[in-house]
């Protein structure tokens, strides 16, 4: 079972991000240790282009391609990548797309040398039982089954995982509760995102 902690970069590294660390595999029987941002506003693991060069995927085939879409920067072809990796004592071996994009700059520029590999997308968290707990800051395995919550105690909301893009989605609702605006829970954002359009028609 699975139960690692956030972690924390420190007063000079201002960040909400759920970091965890991890330890990957290369091709010459050695490790890399660096970190993954866990990013349910991605569906798909990734990894920065620089990470090529240090020898820890195998391209699974080169006719396997996917179009990368994000809201911040243009759409991007990448190969699918097959990675071994260690995540609090567990291995794993998980497809991942590497990219060079903005978001790799913009990731550099916030933690610097504290070698941030990648991402750790929805599909992960879904395909292990993964839960985030916030008031732990920790990562560990669920059986929703056997999970006891007090609602005296806790705030919490359940998510749904759109089908079709593997990510978690909770609902805004006008006041007069008429109208439901769906949202993407994204944990690889600091601020909250809307539009005029829906601010106008929640009334705020």
């Amino acid at each position: 079972m699975l139960n690692v902690c956030f972690e924390n970069f420190g007063k000079e590294v201002n960040s909400i991000h759920p970091i965890v660390s991890v330890s990957f595999a290369t091709q010459e029987g050695d490790f890399l240790n660096g970190y993954l941002i866990v990013d349910t506003g991605s569906s798909s693991n990734i990894l920065f282009n620089r990470v090529q060069d240090l020898g820890i995927v195998e391209i699974v085939e080169d006719s396997s391609r996917m179009t990368i879409v994000s809201s911040g920067t243009d759409n991007m072809e990448s190969s699918i990548f097959k990675a071994e990796f260690t995540l609090g004592g567990i291995k794993y071996q998980e497809p991942f797309f590497m990219i060079s994009s903005d978001i790799e700059e913009v990731v550099n520029e916030k933690y610097g040398n504290n070698n941030i590999l990648g991402i750790i997308g929805s599909k992960f968290l879904i395909k292990h039982g993964l839960v985030l707990d916030f008031n732990s800051n920790s990562l560990y395995s669920s059986d929703s089954s056997k999970e006891e919550i007090d609602e005296s105690e806790n705030m919490f909301v359940v998510l749904r995982f759109n089908n079709e893009l593997f990510v978690p989605i909770i609902y805004l609702s006008s006041q007069d509760n008429r109208t439901m605006f769906p949202c993407l829970l994204d944990t690889g954002a600091e601020e909250n995102i809307t539009t005029k359009f829906v601010l106008n028609k929640l009334a705020y």
